[in-house]
């Protein structure tokens, strides 16, 4: 799992639990389930996340959320 994933869920509220550490480092067992996502989490997951993984495996830098918070608003805006 990508630490800019899990930091962007965490910094947009779309998580319920905390993947860090109090020192910021990714927390070694951590696993995301869907229960730990707001219903946007999920809809992110759903609708972008495989294709985020996609522009990464193309080269796309994995610190580069751009791509997320472009399809988080569209969530949101449909709502």
């Amino acid at each position: 799992m990508s630490t800019a994933l899990l930091k962007f869920l965490k910094d947009e509220n779309l998580i319920c639990t905390t993947p860090f550490t109090e020192s910021g480092e990714l927390k070694k067992d951590f696993e995301i389930r869907e229960s730990d996502l707001t219903e946007e989490g999920v809809e992110l997951f759903k609708s972008a996340i495989h294709k985020w993984w996609k522009k990464i495996d193309a080269g796309l830098d994995r610190s580069d959320v751009s791509f997320l918070k472009s399809e988080l608003k569209k969530i949101k805006n449909s709502k």
